[in-house]
């Protein structure tokens, strides 16, 4: 009785050449994206950001716009539309930080803000360390053809591209209005780099440790779960009133707030959830029952 030998089947040499060229590819856009995101930041350096005051007695950032518009009580009113209005003029309410905010008198009493100093990422220091994950991602990944490595590579790639479309619609949308073109685009971009690293971590990092191979089919409804999650975090944030600090985003739903927040929460615990089936599964297949004792490797059960 013969058995069939299986093999797997190795790249070829211009499979493989292709493969080097796509990775260091990668791994030289982070410096450079990181080093326009240094030269973009440095003329922001003096910039002011808007913080809006939704209630009296403290200054609410705007990511927290949702839960905190409607105070009930509140003397002070807030309208988005008026926000909207600011960046339709191209005018940047906040001249510099601690000096007060120049607001057209039309749109004073419905736009309360305080104005604070633009945040940048961390200048150098920023691109050495993203460029040097990058650089260790693309090694796992070249040299022992491990897709881990890949997966970090591009979630450096993310990180830094994310930083970089948020710094110029920050500036375009809001800083210095009009001064840059599609500075919506670049928002929209920007606001959801931080779900396309949450899917590299998982399912994408944390279910293919440490081979870079899901080792069954079996968790593939896991993968599925995380990208509806990923999904419905995406549609909201793209849907938001706004897309991320003091940017209003014109494709906003006229949807309730309650709503919006709602939706956000189910992605965020949905995400949640998966992270912690994703670690605690091998962990509970790598444990010994009878000894009570983890053994050497965990991995996903295969059957």
């Amino acid at each position: 009785m013969s058995t069939a030998v299986v093999t797997e089947s190795r790249p070829t040499r211009r499979e493989q050449f292709r493969l080097r060229r796509f990775a260091w590819l990668l791994a030289g856009l982070i410096p450079a994206l990181g080093l326009l995101l240094v030269a973009l930041e440095s003329d922001l350096g003096s910039a002011s950001v808007p913080d809006y005051i939704i209630d009296r007695d403290a200054s609410v950032e705007i990511d927290e716009y949702a839960s905190a518009q409607d105070v009930a009580g509140s003397s002070v009113s807030f309208d988005i539309a008026a926000v909207e209005e600011l960046q339709r003029r191209s005018v940047n309410p906040c001249p510099a930080a601690g000096e007060s905010p120049q607001v057209p008198r039309d749109l004073a009493s419905s736009t309360p803000m305080t104005c604070r100093p633009y945040d940048d990422h961390g200048g150098i220091a920023y691109v050495v360390a993203a460029t040097a994950f990058g650089l260790i991602g693309a090694g796992i990944f070249l040299k022992r053809g491990n897709n881990l490595g890949l997966l970090l590579l591009l979630a450096a790639l993310t990180d830094v591209a994310g930083g970089l479309t948020s710094a110029y619609a920050l500036k375009g949308l809001s800083i210095k209005p009009g001064s840059l073109p599609a500075a919506h685009v670049a928002g929209a971009l920007g606001a959801i780099a931080w779900v396309v690293l949450l899917v590299l971590i998982v399912p994408g990092f944390t279910m293919r440790i440490p081979s870079g191979r899901m080792r069954s089919d079996r968790w593939r409804w896991l993968e599925r779960f995380t990208f509806v999650a990923a999904s419905l975090l995406i549609v909201t944030q793209w849907l938001h009133p706004f897309l991320f600090g003091p940017v209003a985003n014109p494709l906003r739903l006229q949807w309730s707030i309650e709503t919006a927040n709602t939706l956000f929460d189910v992605g965020i615990q949905m995400w949640m959830a998966s992270l912690a089936i994703a670690v605690i599964a091998p962990l509970m297949n790598a444990w010994d029952w009878t000894s009570n004792k983890l053994r050497a490797r965990a991995e996903y059960p295969a059957s």
